[in-house]
């Protein structure tokens, strides 16, 4: 298993400093990544043309990671050259971290990626001090969240299809 950072050209350098000094203080081996923005797209869409759909829930999947990679961070595992997993975040003005997706395929290998990929947000969080961490998740993955340590955001508009949730930094370090 390796896990991969890629910056997508909208990300500032100061902001990539930022985040490359933090990823030298966690625990985790992260490298940058060597495939290109098209190599990832690629990798996501052989998935799911052969019927594994990486991110349940979205209807338009190469749509929406082309449009996130651009503008976002994404950290990704890959196993023996197959994409398992990738997250895909920003840090925005408020001063929050913002998950945009948390995709994983249905495959025997991805068991424990989701949680991987969360939890090294989350650890990246608390490098940079961020205090908040917020998405949009998925009715289905609304507990996966809670086990976590989401909560429903007190400010989530209802929706039959998604919740607003955030994660709070009780200590940052």
């Amino acid at each position: 298993m390796n896990i991969y950072y890629y910056f997508g050209n909208k990300i500032r350098e100061p902001c990539q400093n930022r985040i490359i000094n933090a990823l030298k203080r966690l625990e985790f081996d992260i490298k940058q990544s060597i495939k290109t923005e098209k190599d990832i797209i690629t990798s996501i869409y052989a998935l799911e043309s052969n019927g594994t759909p990486i991110c349940r829930g979205v209807l338009d999947t190469e749509h929406f990671v082309i449009q996130y990679l651009k503008k976002n961070i994404t950290f990704y595992i890959e196993n023996n050259g197959i994409i398992t997993g990738l997250i895909i975040f920003y840090l925005h003005n408020d001063g929050s971290l913002v998950i945009d997706m948390l995709c994983t395929p249905l495959l025997p290998i991805s068991k424990g990626i989701a949680r991987t990929l969360l939890e090294m947000v989350l650890n990246l969080s608390k490098k940079l001090h961020i205090s908040k961490v917020v998405l949009t998740s998925t009715k289905n993955a609304i507990e996966f969240y809670y086990k976590n340590g989401f909560k429903k955001d007190p400010n989530n508009i209802e929706n039959p299809l998604f919740m607003d949730m955030a994660y709070t930094n009780r200590k940052i370090t």
